[in-house]
């Protein structure tokens, strides 16, 4: 109940849809989009240490500190956002659960991305670069959430083009394995991000799934599977009196 609908989500200038697969009853993984009053997006994702109910918990702590770290401030800066996050996991678990996250900030109006890795696997970048789309990773490395007080974090930032798109994912989607202990692995992720990259997103996303499910068959998986794809759009200026 925590997660955001499997439906397409549209923020100013982004567009959104995601989908979280937990390889038990109660899973680790979560994804959150937060607007903010000054019109910016915030997408962050998360893994919490193993799955089950300890990491279960754990992920609501993570999405209830964010929903109200925005609501009173109504305005953030992830260098601000992430300790805070960190220091709130700490006190719950005392680091014996610890959590990786990526987390983006989208200003369209400016055309610009802020992010932060927290110890998470790197995103991959789609430009769509006319209609021939080409492929690079948001590259950064940080401190996963929660190990102890006091962490800072760094932040990048980089602007992009309306069409740009952006596929985050949990280490479940590469590392789960077939039948045989072969990994889905980056490579067939990205061949296939990149195959289906002119696709509307929400049939863009059913086809990474669809291709990661065909491979691992009926072997069961050894973690929660996440994946949340972000689509960079024009800002539509409204018309006066509308």
């Amino acid at each position: 109940s925590i997660l955001p609908t499997r439906e397409l989500v549209q923020r100013p200038g982004v567009s959104l849809i995601g989908r979280v697969e937990a390889a038990t009853e109660v899973g680790g993984d979560f994804w959150s989009p937060l607007t903010l009053p000054d019109g910016t997006t915030l997408v962050i994702v998360g893994d919490a240490t193993g799955h089950g109910l300890g990491p279960g918990i754990l992920t609501t702590v993570a999405k209830a500190c964010c929903d109200t770290v925005v609501r009173d401030k109504g305005k953030i800066q992830l260098g601000d956002l992430l300790p805070i996050l960190s220091d709130v996991l700490y006190e719950s678990s005392k680091g014996e659960l610890t959590m990786t996250a990526f987390a983006i900030l989208v200003d369209p109006a400016a055309r610009t991305l802020v992010y932060a890795n927290c110890g998470h696997v790197l995103p991959l970048y789609i430009e769509a670069a006319g209609g021939l789309p080409r492929m690079t990773v948001l590259t950064g490395a940080g401190k996963v959430l929660g190990r102890t007080r006091g962490l800072t974090f760094d932040t990048k930032s980089r602007s992009y083009v309306p069409g740009d798109r952006i596929l985050l994912f949990t280490d479940g989607l590469t590392e789960c394995s077939d039948a045989k202990g072969v990994e889905f692995g980056p490579q067939r992720l990205s061949r296939v991000a990149l195959e289906t990259a002119t696709m509307p997103l929400p049939d863009q996303l059913a086809r990474i799934f669809e291709t990661a499910h065909a491979f691992w068959g009926e072997h069961p998986r050894a973690d929660d599977v996440t994946a949340v794809l972000l689509g960079l759009e024009e800002v539509v200026a409204s018309t006066p009196g509308q």
